[in-house]
């Protein structure tokens, strides 16, 4: 098993979350470095676990491209609760579970050995945000970007240069640049400012429309 996450206190959590888990330390390394794709493709594992704060990381372009080089391969992706959209995204990139980042230790562990065993795990809140989007007849601003341009808002939103987030998705400044002005277009938005407010405030909770009465009313 293989453990790439941006805080190394992450890792420790992770790490004592899954102690005793057969092969848990089959690669006998420890925590990855974040983004070593080269490592991980060198490297005997089952299971995969990266979050959204690797530095210097694009992790849905990582999913992606694990998946694709390693398909039998289990990939457990940590998100940011401030950010389930995540979770959605690296199930379309292919991961094979969700699971928040502050989520309790017992249950990482279940969903981990689920993937060990050849299932797939999708952590309640996601599920969730899935279900709610599905039940809105009318797709909402971010739902009409792209993979890519939703990879770049991300990068945006965490407040990285467009040079890093080119770095990151093997794109040109001027690509980035082009995605950049597409999504501000799409969102109706002026700037980065409003990118990051936007995606603090909306983007979990008008856009999933998880505080919609009706739709909480449905949940009852």
């Amino acid at each position: 098993m293989a453990i790439a996450v941006g805080s190394p206190l992450l890792a420790l959590g992770v790490q004592a979350a899954l102690e005793g888990i057969p092969s848990f330390h089959a690669n006998g390394k420890g925590p990855l470095r974040p983004c070593a794709l080269k490592q991980v493709s060198e490297t005997d594992w089952a299971c995969l676990i990266l979050d959204s704060s690797c530095p210097n990381c694009s992790p849905l372009g990582c999913i992606e491209r694990i998946h694709r080089e390693c398909p039998s391969r289990g990939l457990m992706f940590l998100f940011d609760t401030k950010f389930v959209l995540d979770g959605v995204w690296a199930l379309r990139a292919g991961a094979g579970g969700v699971f928040p980042s502050n989520g309790e230790p017992g249950e990482l562990r279940t969903a981990v050995e689920r993937l060990l065993s050849g299932g797939r795990y999708l952590h309640e809140t996601v599920a969730e945000a899935l279900a709610l989007r599905e039940s809105v007849t009318r797709a909402t601003p971010i739902d009409t970007l792209s993979e890519r341009e939703y990879q770049v808002f991300r990068g945006i939103t965490l407040g990285k240069r467009q040079a890093e987030i080119a770095e990151e998705l093997c794109l040109s400044v001027t690509t980035v640049s082009t995605y950049r002005r597409r999504i501000l277009e799409k969102l109706s938005l002026k700037g980065n400012v409003d990118l990051a407010l936007y995606a603090s405030g909306s983007h979990t909770r008008r856009e999933l429309r998880l505080d919609d009465p009706q739709l909480q009313a449905a949940r009852v």
